[in-house]
């Protein structure tokens, strides 16, 4: 076997040295970056911090870049994408990033820094690991409606201690979902309680803290907590009122806050039906209605305030067309006028095609040139006084409208077309109602004020399309009765 000589070429030895370099020995020409800080917590309003490294200036080209790269919680830099702090072009040692911040999305205890440099390519050891947090918010807050006092109804009760949510002016931890809590009884943490509220059975002094790791004191420092709240054991009810704070005559823009007296679980009612997820001593509203507040609802304790009728001011809205779902027909080449009435003062006029967000008209009135079927939409806002919008929904559709009942549908949602029983609008009424019978005789479907809805599911198809009977009556006499066929 021959022994081949191994050419040596100067090119491809100089290119093999200056890669072992930048692999094993750039790295050594920047030092680990140092700082002085024990740990990181920043602000929006303070959020800047310096640290300095060591490098060998001859190791490094003129138009040569140092990068400050930040490692994630776990001290890990990912290969693509790292997260660049700052940036500068230095060329005596030892040099300073000054002012970096960090992301906003910073929490944890195991962050690294490095410094990176673009010519040569090259990456400093990383630095010890250090704990940083991005603090959003870092004013104190408050706990059900600034209440200082709360009651649990009897031994058996309970009753939610929670952050008091965002208001118009007031801006509350839970506008930011990350953010992580530690909650305290009587001084003492409470385990595995880290969400916006808690559920409290006994009695005692509570509050929480945000928690910001080693930037949280968790005492009455510069931490950001709650007022602390005392909760107590109550045996009978009490006496409980609510308030309205823009009065009884609200305007629908201007939300007026109904008041109850904090300290309190509550439960509150519009027109006597429970409204879903108002539970604290407060309810904003723009909705007219009768109100109440129920106190610790579902205990022995349970009391029920006054009721507060609210009356929301309106202004009156016509066009003189049909209203969805009622359809305007439009025979091909001919158009269609709508004139709007209202009674608003200083109104403006927005008119809008289907699917569409930029106006086809301002005025009170539109014509319909080249017609597109679906929902066309006039908005129409109150410009003084008490300032809201109101909107009207009027469908058009190009033909001629029939006016035969159907007896064939094809209810397969796929070429939008015929998919349910559509009916001439004088069969439409609050007074003329509309039964549907299967094969069997039995009922599927009835209903006052038709909408042409039917059938809103799904059809059993077997060996022959289904057959239904339809009966049309008013008053109960029969107006007009048939069949429906339905095919695929």
């Amino acid at each position: 076997m021959k022994n081949f000589p191994f050419i040596f070429n100067k090119n491809v030895l100089k290119h093999i040295f200056i890669l072992l370099i930048a692999q094993f020995g750039f790295s050594q020409s920047i030092g680990a970056p140092t700082y002085t800080f024990g740990f990181i917590c920043a602000t929006p309003t303070t959020n800047y911090f310096d640290c300095s490294f060591t490098f060998t200036p001859a190791s490094f080209s003129a138009g040569n870049k140092f990068r400050l790269e930040l490692s994630d919680k776990d001290g890990f830099f990912p290969a693509s994408n790292p997260t660049i702090l700052a940036e500068i072009t230095a060329t005596v040692s030892p040099a300073t990033f000054s002012n970096f911040a960090i992301p906003a999305n910073t929490d944890g205890i195991g962050y690294r820094l490095r410094v990176t440099s673009t010519s040569p390519v090259a990456a400093s050891p990383s630095s010890t690991p250090f704990e940083a947090h991005y603090m959003p918010f870092d004013t104190n807050f408050f706990i059900n409606g600034k209440a200082e006092t709360i009651s649990i109804c009897g031994s058996n009760g309970s009753v939610k201690l929670e952050i008091d949510p965002d208001t118009p002016t007031i801006r509350s931890p839970r506008f930011y979902p990350n953010l992580k809590y530690k909650w305290f009884k009587d001084g003492e943490i409470i385990s595995n309680e880290s969400t916006y509220f808690i559920n409290v059975t006994t009695s005692g002094v509570y509050r929480v803290f945000i928690d910001y790791g080693s930037c949280s004191t968790y005492d009455d420092g510069q931490s950001s907590k709650s007022q602390p709240v005392t909760v107590s054991i109550a045996t009978t009810s009490t006496s409980v009122a609510i308030t309205s704070s823009k009065g009884t005559n609200i305007c629908p823009s201007d939300p007026t806050t109904l008041s109850a007296t904090p300290g309190y679980a509550y439960q509150w009612y519009k027109d006597n039906a429970k409204i879903t997820g108002a539970t604290s001593s407060t309810y904003q509203t723009g909705v007219a209605g009768t109100y109440k507040a129920v106190a610790n609802p579902g205990t022995a304790c349970e009391s029920t305030s006054n009721s507060i009728t609210l009356t929301a001011e309106v202004f009156n809205l016509d066009i003189d067309a049909k209203v969805s779902p009622s359809i305007n027909y439009i025979d091909a080449g001919q158009s269609l006028t709508i004139t709007a009435t209202t009674d608003a003062v200083s109104p403006t006029y927005t008119w809008l095609e289907p699917g569409n967000t930029t106006p086809v008209s301002t005025t009170d009135n539109y014509t319909v040139v080249t017609p597109i079927d679906g929902d066309y939409k006039l908005k129409v806002r109150q410009n003084s006084g008490c300032v809201f919008e109101k909107e009207i929904i009027f469908r058009v559709k190009i033909g001629i409208e029939s006016t035969k009942l159907p007896n064939l549908i094809s209810p397969n949602n796929k070429d939008g077309a015929n998919d349910t029983w559509i009916i001439p609008d004088q069969y439409k009424s609050t007074d003329i109602e509309i039964l549907i019978l299967d094969s069997f005789g039995k009922e599927v479907f009835r209903k006052k004020n038709y909408d042409d809805s039917w059938p809103s599911g799904p059809i059993e198809f077997k060996s022959v399309n289904p057959i239904f009977y339809y009966v049309i009556s008013k008053g109960g006499t029969a107006l007009k009765k048939g069949s429906i066929t339905v095919i695929k």
